[in-house]
């Protein structure tokens, strides 16, 4: 699967954007990571960036979980049905 994403930076420091997102199937296994053309930056304050992640996905729905590296902040949860 791909995800494709947009991310904002509105802190007023430098973020890195990459290994941010989590996937989950429909039966809660995590998905595994590929490492394919996926997004590993870092972002500007007040800069956006179009990021993408892929995974391998076993059933559906999914939750993906988003969360910026090194937030103790909770994730952002996606729920999304598979077609």
């Amino acid at each position: 699967m791909k995800i494709e994403y947009e991310v904002e930076n509105g802190t007023d420091e430098e973020i890195t954007v990459g290994g941010n997102l989590e996937e989950y199937d429909g039966a809660g296994n995590k998905g595994e990571f590929y490492p394919l053309d996926n997004t590993m930056d870092t972002l500007q304050p007040g800069k956006k960036l179009n990021g993408v992640a892929h995974f391998g996905v076993e059933s559906g729905p999914i939750e993906i979980y988003f969360q910026p590296l090194l937030s103790f902040d909770n994730p952002a949860v996606f729920k999304v049905d598979l077609k």
